[in-house]
C-alpha cells in the first residue's frame, strides 16, 4: 500500500482544529527542522497559539507579533510555515541531541492559552520539499468549453 504524499497529523484542541502538522527540513537547513501546521479556529473568541513542547528539542516561533505568541482569530486559517519565506509565521525547531529522521515521528504537544494543551501528538517527520495539500488550496482544474447542440466544437 502506497502514499502519494505524506500526511501529517489532524486534531482538535477545543475549537482549534490542527491540520496537516509535520516536521521537515528545507534543502538548505538539513540539521535543523520546522514546524509546518494549519491552524483554524472554529470558535467566537480569539486563540493564542503559545508554542510546543518536543522532548530533547527547544521551539522557537518566529516572525511578525509573534513575541507573546501567535494569534488565531475566529473563522481564520492560519499557517505556520517554511523560515526560509520571508513571510509569514515559522518555528524552528533545535534538537539538542541528533536531528530526528525523516520516516519517523515525533511527539509533540500543542499549546494554547485558553484551550490548553493537545498532550503528545506523534509529528511525521517529512522529507524537504515534500508538502501535503493545505485545506486552504484548491485543486488546479480547468473548465473545458461548453460543447455546441450538434457536438460540433462551436464557430465564434
Amino acid at each position: 500500500h502506497e502514499k502519494s504524499q505524506v500526511q501529517g497529523a489532524q486534531f482538535s484542541v477545543g475549537p482549534i482544529d490542527v491540520r496537516d502538522a509535520f516536521l521537515t527540513y528545507d534543502l538548505g537547513a538539513l540539521t535543523t527542522p520546522y514546524l509546518d501546521v494549519t491552524f483554524i479556529n472554529n470558535g467566537t473568541a480569539p486563540e493564542t497559539f503559545t508554542g510546543v513542547t518536543i522532548a530533547n528539542a527547544t521551539a522557537a516561533l518566529s516572525g511578525a507579533g509573534t513575541t507573546t505568541g501567535l494569534t488565531l482569530p475566529p473563522g481564520v486559517v492560519v499557517r505556520v510555515t517554511d523560515p526560509m519565506q520571508a513571510t509569514g509565521p515559522s518555528m524552528l525547531v533545535t534538537p539538542n541531541t541528533s536531528p530526528p529522521v525523516v520516516g519517523t515521528s515525533v511527539p509533540v504537544t500543542f499549546n494554547f492559552s485558553a484551550s490548553g494543551s493537545s498532550g503528545a501528538v506523534p509529528l511525521p517527520v517529512d522529507p524537504p520539499g515534500q508538502q501535503t495539500l493545505l485545506p486552504t488550496q484548491g485543486v488546479p482544474t480547468v473548465q473545458a468549453p461548453e460543447p455546441s447542440e450538434s457536438g460540433e466544437p462551436a464557430n465564434d
